[in-house]
Parts: C-alpha cells; sequence; structure tokens
C-alpha cells in the first residue's frame, strides 16, 4: 500500500480552511473513493432512489462506529491476518493497532454541523431512503440473506476489472 485516499470535506471562513473531515472510509486504491464520489454526486443531482439499483445494494458495509470491536476488525484487515497463525504472528501489532485507532476515536471531535444545516436537512423519521447503519463491521454481512453474496459477486467483478485494467496498461 503505497497511501491511502479519502474524501475531504472541509469547512471554510473565506479563504482560510477552519476544519477538514473525512467522509466514509478511506482506501488503498482510486476506484473505492470514485465510486463514492458517484454515489455522492447521484444523490445530490438525482435523489436518493438513483444511487442503489439493487436492493442489496442498500447496505452499509462498513461500520462508523467507534467502538473496540470495530477497531480491532479494522486491525485485523490492515494487518491481512486472515489465518490462526498470522493473527498470532501479528498478534502485537493488530494489538497496538487496535488500541491507538480507538483513542484516536474517542479523542476526535465528530464534525457538526451548524443548527441552519442541521434543520434544513431534518431527515423524516420513516423516510424510505434511510439504510440501516451497522452497529459493527460485516454485521449485515452475517445477519442479512444475500447480503455477503451481493458482496462477494461486486468484489469478484471489481477484481476482474482491475485486472484487465492492470494487463491492458502493461501492454502499453
Amino acid at each position: 500500500m503505497k497511501f491511502l485516499r479519502d474524501i475531504r470535506g472541509e469547512v471554510m471562513d473565506g479563504d482560510v480552511v477552519k476544519d477538514t473531515f473525512a467522509l466514509g472510509h478511506c482506501a488503498e486504491s482510486d476506484r473505492p473513493v470514485l465510486e463514492m464520489w458517484e454515489f455522492i454526486r447521484r444523490y445530490m443531482d438525482e435523489g436518493p432512489e438513483a444511487v442503489a439499483e439493487v436492493p442489496l445494494d442498500k447496505y452499509v458495509e462498513l461500520s462508523v462506529a467507534p467502538t473496540l470491536k470495530n477497531c480491532l476488525i479494522s486491525a485485523v484487515g490492515f494487518t491481512n491476518a486472515t489465518t490462526p497463525a498470522k493473527r498470532i504472528l501479528l498478534s502485537p501489532f493488530i494489538g497496538l493497532f487496535t488500541v491507538v485507532r480507538w483513542l484516536v476515536f474517542k479523542t476526535c471531535k465528530e464534525p457538526q454541523f451548524p443548527p441552519e444545516i442541521e434543520a434544513e436537512c431534518r431527515v423524516e423519521p420513516n423516510d424510505p431512503n434511510v439504510w440501516p447503519i451497522p452497529d459493527s463491521i460485516g454485521e449485515f454481512a452475517a445477519t442479512v440473506p444475500g447480503v455477503m453474496e451481493r458482496a462477494i459477486a461486486k468484489a469478484k467483478a471489481e477484481r476482474t476489472e482491475a485486472k484487465k485494467a492492470s494487463s491492458h496498461q502493461h501492454i502499453r
């Protein structure tokens, strides 16, 4: 991983940046960030109905809840500790990563929009376009039938597309 990418929002006061916050999660490649930006663009330009043609896409994959469990799941994923042996070997790094990430979440300030923006953008309690947000990473994959299969199919399609793009660049 050369570096991580994300989408940032900035609170401006004229030409001065007063605050910066990340929208969503970081990624190791451009594609997920561009997809997130396209999601935001389509939502803003075309409305909430335009962003998920497939009902199983109306589930949030990753939780942003600042829990120790989510920090541990992120640490295991970040270190690629996919087997018990790797987890044991990498446990000092996983533990450190988990605690540091949790402390960062507990000490950082959650972005707050000004009251006039909150009032203007208030969401009705029974709005059908509000998607459920998981308490922990992977919750819906484990509890909602079809979500995991849909995620696997999308990941395979993305890998196939990435391989095609990579081989096309090597040919040039």
